[in-house]
């Protein structure tokens, strides 16, 4: 699962999300975008068009697409 974890923050307090992902991370592979969470594969993008690359890449590359 691919996580923005910044997006979380906007329904729960930061270390609350972080937590939440870690937690998560036990039941199935998870991947957090733009926040870097401990213990969990992290994606820290610093400017938004190598996230439109990333992004680009995924659904180009392996197929994937919005569900």
């Amino acid at each position: 699962m691919i996580l923005q974890t910044t997006t979380l923050g906007r329904f729960i307090k930061e270390e609350n999300a972080v937590s939440f992902v870690i937690n998560l991370n036990k039941e199935l592979p998870v991947v957090s975008i733009i926040t870097p969470v401990p213990d969990v594969p992290s994606l820290v993008v610093d400017s938004e068009e190598d996230f439109k690359n990333l992004l680009r890449h995924l659904i180009d590359d392996h197929g994937r697409k919005k569900n």
